[in-house]
């Protein structure tokens, strides 16, 4: 596994972690929500830049507009 490949995943789940802790808003307290939130969308700008290439070939092949445009719309947003 390449180092870019290793980053994504630890990117990934550092996301995951981090949601999970920003929903326990009571437990964690306003400073550290607001601090994560603060890291959340930093690693979320990190996340769609390691995840380009993606957003680039997304409209580039043709595919079944019926199936895939909904769906892809969806996943941009």
């Amino acid at each position: 596994m390449n180092t870019k490949a290793k980053v994504k995943i630890a990117t990934d789940v550092a996301m995951t972690v981090l949601l999970m802790l920003l929903m326990a808003f009571e437990l964690i307290g306003r400073m550290a929500h607001e601090w994560m939130g603060i890291g959340m969308f930093l690693l979320f700008i990190l996340h769609h830049v390691l995840n380009r290439k993606w957003s680039k070939n997304l409209l580039k092949y043709p595919r079944d507009s019926r199936i895939h445009v909904p769906a892809e719309s969806i996943c941009l947003f």
